[in-house]
This record gives C-alpha cells, structure tokens and sequence, in this order.
C-alpha cells in the first residue's frame, strides 16, 4: 500500500489534471459557437470525477480497495485516461477568441477524427469512477458502523441514577415507545420498561407504549399497565372511510357497487384496526371473477395477517412459487443491501434479473410472458409497484397503499418494493417452515445468502465488453457494482460468509 505522501500527491496531480482539462473545455465551449457536445460530456465527467477524488483524497477508503492507488488501479487508469483526453484539446488556452484564433481552435479540435477516441476514454472513466464510488461508499459504511457503536457505547453509560437526576428537575416527563414487538433485544427492553413503571424513582414518568398482540408483551404489561386497544370506535370509523373510498375509486371493484355496503360493514367489524388487513381483503375481492363467490368470501374472513398470508401463499400454484420465491428474495435482499437509495428495485431491472435467473437468458419483450403485469399478477397483496419519476436521489417517497404502476411507461420510473413489513415477519417466522408452503420459509441469513449468490453469478456472467454503468437500471451493472459492494461488506463483517459465497472471486483475483 502505497505511503501517505505518495498517495497526497498523487491526489493532487491528479485534480491538477483534471483541473487543466476542465479549463479547456470551458475555453472551447466560449470560443467556438457551436462547440461539440462531447466536450460538455467531458466537461461534465471530469467535474464529477475531480469531486469524488476530493472525497477520496480526504477519506481512508484505501485500506477497503488496498490497489486503489497501484499500477492496475482505478485511480492510475483514469489518469492514464484524463492524459490521453488532455492531448485532444487545445493546448494554448486564454488567448483571444477572435477571427484567425477561431479558426485554429476548430483545426486543433479536428473533432471527427477524436470523436470516437473521445466517448471510449470517457466510457473507461465512468467505468472506474463507479468503483471509485464504490471505495467510498464502503468508507462511509464503516464510518457509519463506528457511530453506531458509539451511541451504543453512549447508550450503556446511561444508568438509570443519571434518570433519576434528569426526573428530579422536572413535574412530568412523558416517553412515547412505538411498536415494542419490533425491538430486537425484546426482553431488556419489557425488563427497562417495567422497571420505569414500578420503580418510585420513576414516578413522574409517564409511558405510552404501542405493540401487536404478542403473549410474552401481553403478560409482561398486564399488571404495569392499562390497555387501550386500537380497535375501537375512532379507528373503526377511519377504516370504514379507507374502505368506502377503495371500494369507489377501483374500477375492478365497480361490478359489486350494489353491495358495497354490506362489504363495508363487514370489512369495518372484523379488522380490529388493520389497515393492512382490510386492504388484502379488498384486493382479494378485485381478483374474483364469480360474482357469486363474495357471499363465501365474506362470510370466510381470515381472522388476522397471519392467516390472511397464510391464504394468500397457500393459493400461489406449485408451478409460480419457485418465480415468486426469486421476486420475494431479490426485493428483500436489494432493500437490506449495503445501497444508497430505499425507493425499492428498479422495476426493469428486476425483471430482467429475476427472468434471467429463472430463465437462463435475458427477457425477449417479444415472446416472454413474463411482465411487470405478470409479476403484479401472481405476486398479489404482496409487492407494491410505484411511480418514482426523476432522480430517485433527490425524491421524497411518500407511502400509498396500494399504489399501482402508471400506465404507459416502460419500467424506468417503476420501483418494486414489499407491500408492508408484516409481508417480511410473516416469511421470517418459524411456523412457516412447518406449513404446506415451506418452500418460502426463510431467515434473514438465508436471504442474505441467495441474494449474494444470485448476483454474483450473474456479474461473473457478465459481458466482458459492456460498457453501461447505470446500476440503477441495467442488471450487468447493477451485478457488477453491487457485487463488489457485497463482496467487501460480507468479507469485513463475516469471512467466513464471504468464502462460502465468493469462492471464484477470490480465484478471479489471485
């Protein structure tokens, strides 16, 4: 590894050069009036890549790409490249623009004979600044990892005598905790919370604590606390309005219009504040095509999410499951990723990766029957489809149940993601491993390893002379990118994980 001098001013050259590059493509866009538009290209790589240098020049990101800065490194290529850009554009820059000088401008430039040269040295500057980014992005997740520890730290000095003292200067303290039942460390935490309500030092603390209905919370805060239930008039009265409007505004649901009455006082009395349950049941009743089948429908009810799941994949067809359990595990493994964006996956790219999985080949539009409808289709009450239009780096995601895809796109703006997290819970439960739908059990390790597996195979497989690094639709680099990001994560926090997954990585690289 190279010495921290070395690497100081071998950052230094480098924005140097790009600095001068970056001049001279400002001094030909303001002397020639129609300038070509590769030059704004290179004007506008060279830019982003003088940014992410600084970055990388002020983080350790070195020790996670140890060549980052060798012979065959990325940062030596592109200023191979950088110097190979520079000898195609004017030299002698800061001189007047006018008459004869134009003219020398345009014979320096002879821009058709470079033009090719030209977007082949910035289709390899791209392609090293993706693993540039790359460096940093598993820079800032150590960074990440080590403010989390400190909180922790933080947290464990914490001790209640210092409670105690912060209590004492105040007449009431109020603490809101939502959703108990999602703590990972369940039992310290119902232990802390029944030491708050039990404890006379605590006294002038007050404590509002939300959880489903699980017997262990159930038990512990029986006799600590006075239960609200969340299946009471006010709420039953906003689901009731949720129901009425989704009943009026599906034009598959129109057909039952003489009965929507009856389906909502139905779907309002037996949700016990569900949303979520209320919405699978209406999209269970749009997918009847029997009119005389709703009468048995809502007279056959499931009785909470769990078994409301538990219909839902018990009629997913033997021959749709393996499909389905591929969608299922490239959608939790993209959103539990070391990733930099959470609107979920690039629809595109998710059906050209799971088809290609599935498949073996790439997915002919022309001939496959498997579509983002398709996937929709069969996947039903479990995935969610959104229109995220622009730069999905800069929008607000807002929530929306039951938002559909927009009609006449092809997959650019559309990002998959699971309806709700009970979807995930319910595939990670025990008892599903011992139902007639065994084959979607699963553990967060087992996801986390079928995903691993899944992309890097498909990054191996990838054609060698691509060129696209736009990871965020195309699949080889979506592989690609992420691969690497994969390969680093699993190999700092479990190598023996990492061993087992990436084997022929390693050979690759030996």
């Amino acid at each position: 590894m190279a010495d921290p001098l070395s690497i100081g001013a071998s950052v230094l050259a480098f924005i140097g050069l790009a600095d001068r590059i970056i001049r001279a493509c400002k001094y030909c866009i303001e002397a020639v009036e129609d300038a070509p538009k590769d030059i704004q290209m290179i004007l506008g790589e060279v830019t982003s890549l003088r940014a992410v240098m600084d970055g990388i020049g002020d983080s350790s990101a070195s020790s996670l790409v140890p060549n980052l800065y060798g012979e065959n490194g990325p940062i030596r290529s592109c200023k191979g490249c950088l110097s190979s850009l520079e000898s195609l554009l004017p030299t002698n820059i800061g001189q007047p623009t006018a008459g004869k000088r134009r003219k020398v401008i345009l014979v320096e430039l002879s821009w058709p004979l470079k033009q090719s040269k030209v977007r082949k040295l910035l289709a390899e500057i791209s392609h090293h600044k993706a693993t540039l980014l790359l460096a940093m992005s598993g820079d800032m997740s150590r960074d990440l990892k080590e403010i989390r520890l400190g909180i922790e730290r933080l947290q464990s000095t914490i001790s209640e005598d210092i409670l105690e003292t912060v209590l004492t200067r105040l007449e009431v303290l109020y603490v809101v905790i939502d959703a108990v039942d999602e703590s990972t460390a369940r039992e310290n935490l119902l232990a802390m919370i029944e030491t708050l309500a039990l404890d006379q030092r605590f006294q002038n603390l007050r404590i509002l604590a939300t959880s489903r209905q699980y017997f262990d919370i159930e038990q512990s805060f029986s006799k600590i606390s006075t239960s609200i239930s969340m299946s009471n008039p006010m709420v039953d009265a906003d689901i009731r309005k949720f129901v009425y409007s989704r009943l009026r505004s599906s034009h598959r649901l129109k057909r039952w219009n003489a009965r929507f009455e009856e389906i909502e006082n139905v779907l309002s009395a037996m949700a016990q504040g569900m949303f979520r349950w209320a919405e699978c049941q209406i999209q269970a009743i749009e997918r009847l095509r029997d009119q005389s089948k709703l009468q048995q429908l809502l007279s056959n009810l499931p009785r909470g999410l769990s078994e409301t799941y538990t219909r839902i994949f018990e009629a997913i067809p033997e021959e749709d499951r393996p499909l389905i359990r591929r969608i299922l595990v490239w959608i939790i493994g993209h959103s539990q990723s070391p990733w930099i964006y959470h609107v979920g996956v690039n629809a595109k790219l998710l059906l050209s990766a799971v088809t290609y999985e599935y498949l073996g080949c790439e997915a002919n539009n022309q001939n496959s029957i498997i579509d983002l409808e398709y996937f929709q289709e069969i996947c039903s009450c479990l995935i969610t489809v959104r229109h995220v239009p622009g730069d999905i780096f800069d929008t607000l995601l807002e929530e929306s149940p039951g938002s559909q895809a927009k009609v006449g796109t092809d997959g650019e703006d559309l990002y998959v993601s699971l309806t709700h997290y009970t979807v995930l819970e319910f595939l990670l439960s025990p008892h599903v491993s011992q139902t007639n739908f065994a084959f979607f059990a699963m553990s967060s390790e087992l996801i986390r390893l079928e995903f691993a597996r899944t992309v890097f195979k498909q990054a191996l497989a990838a054609d060698p002379k691509g060129t696209s690094t736009d990871w965020i639709h195309d699949r080889e680099a979506y592989c690609l990118t992420l691969g690497c990001a994969l390969y680093i994560c699993n190999t700092n926090e479990s190598p023996s994980v990492a061993a087992s997954v990436y084997p022929k990585w390693d050979d690759a690289n030996d």
